[in-house]
């Protein structure tokens, strides 16, 4: 019996707050309700409205939006403003040069090496594909074979170089 007493207590209790909530609410007039403090604007009564209904806020004057109707946002002929820029001499532009990068290493696994009398290759895995063999001096995505020794090989690019291990450690 306690056990169902418990949630009909708590219900009743809810809806005897909601209800006290409600006629306190409801009970006060707009009439005398307190004026709004002077920070805070009132809404502009509609042209042909009741009495106390409410419409939009008033347009306001052209000088507000004078900024925007000056320099539209999406002209393509919009500038900066000239208090907006940067006080100073203007930087002369360097001119476009082609900076040369070395390519990315490639993604390449030794899974054995051979050498004969003076020619020597490499058995690799390019980005996980079939073994392939290369010979030494090849170019594997911009990287040159320039070593290869029993049990690794030196691939060299520009001035760096990876070193790639058949047992790494």
């Amino acid at each position: 019996m306690s056990r169902l007493l418990h949630p009909a207590v708590g219900t009743g209790a809810m809806l005897a707050m909601v209800a006290g909530l409600s006629a306190v609410v409801f009970s006060i007039d707009p009439e005398q309700a307190p004026a709004l403090p002077s920070n805070v604007r009132e809404l502009a009564p509609a042209v042909d409205a009741p009495a106390g209904a409410f419409a939009a806020p008033r347009p306001r004057n052209a000088i507000y939006y004078a900024a925007i109707t000056d320099r539209p946002l999406f002209a393509p002929t919009r500038r900066p403003d000239v208090m907006d820029a940067p006080p100073g001499p203007e930087a002369e532009p360097e001119p476009d040069r082609e900076i040369a990068f070395a390519p990315p290493p490639p993604q390449v696994r030794l899974l054995g090496a051979l050498q004969t009398g003076t020619s020597a290759s490499a058995l690799l895995s390019i980005e996980g594909g079939a073994p392939v063999w290369v010979p030494e001096g090849a170019d594997i995505e911009g990287w040159r074979m320039s070593e290869v020794s029993a049990t690794s090989v030196v691939l060299t690019a520009d001035d760096r170089s990876l070193r790639l291990e058949m047992y790494p450690q």
